[in-house]
Parts: C-alpha cells; structure tokens; sequence
C-alpha cells in the first residue's frame, strides 16, 4: 500500500514549528544558564539531586535529573517564547523524573499518574511513619515553589 503524501502547506506547518522547538531546545541545552543549573545539582560524590524541596527522594542521589523551568515556557512563536526559554538559571531547576513528570502534567492540564518507583518507596516509608503517629503527611506532590 503506497504511503500517503502529507499536503505541502504555504507558510510555518505543525511540522515546521516541532522542528523549530527542538533545534532551540538543542541549542538552549548548550547554554551557560543550563550548565550551571547542572553544575547546581551535582553532589558531591558525582550523583545529580532533585532540587524539589517536597520530594519523596529527601535528597538522595537520584540516576538522572531533567532541567525545567519554573515558570512554563510556553509553545514555540508565543509572546516572548525566546526570552523564556533562555531564562537565567535561577528560573530553572534540576528534577527527578518523577517530579517532572508530575510537574509537567499538572501544567499541561493533565491528571498526575500515579507515583513512580521512587516515590512509592518514599511514601510507603512515610505512609508506615505517619500511620504510627496518626500524622498527616506533608508532602504535595503538586507543591513545586
């Protein structure tokens, strides 16, 4: 069965504007801002940290860690979507893969999944500890500030 062409269209396509948004996240990745947020997350044993003050993970040293900005950047040609994007690093942050991908859902209207092996660790942990003094936990996972 012969493929289907895609029809040409005159102008910026759907196409166009991904290929755009990752050449400029390619190109931001190489940045000082992104490098020093890295720099930033790095311990000292040589293992990156979640930045994330409410993760379940306590500053254990994490396998990889995502950088994302604070404030979301927006789609590619929306008002000032440059100047977002190639914030200064202290609109940025290093988090596991699980905070951001509860960050990312919650920005994109989306409901949370649920908890990641990480997180269910943790809070299987601090599930037995506050079941022990009928505490509340204290953790939101939706808390990013």
């Amino acid at each position: 069965m012969a493929k289907k062409k895609k029809e040409k269209i005159d102008g910026l396509s759907s196409d166009d504007l991904k290929k755009i948004h990752r050449a400029v996240r390619l190109i931001w990745s190489w940045s000082y801002p992104c490098r020093l947020v890295k720099k930033r997350s790095m311990h000292e044993d040589g293992f990156p940290r979640c930045e994330n003050p409410k993760c379940p993970s306590e500053g254990r040293r994490v396998p990889k860690v995502s950088f994302d900005h604070i404030a979301p950047v927006g789609e590619v040609g929306g008002p000032n979507y440059i100047a977002r994007m190639f914030t200064p690093s202290s609109g940025l942050q290093a988090l596991c893969r699980a905070c951001h991908d509860v960050k990312t859902r919650v920005e994109r209207g989306l409901t949370p999944r649920k908890s990641r092996k990480s997180h269910s660790r943790a809070s299987k942990s601090s599930a037995s500890e506050s079941s022990a003094s009928n505490k509340p936990s204290d953790y939101d996972p939706f808390d990013f500030r």
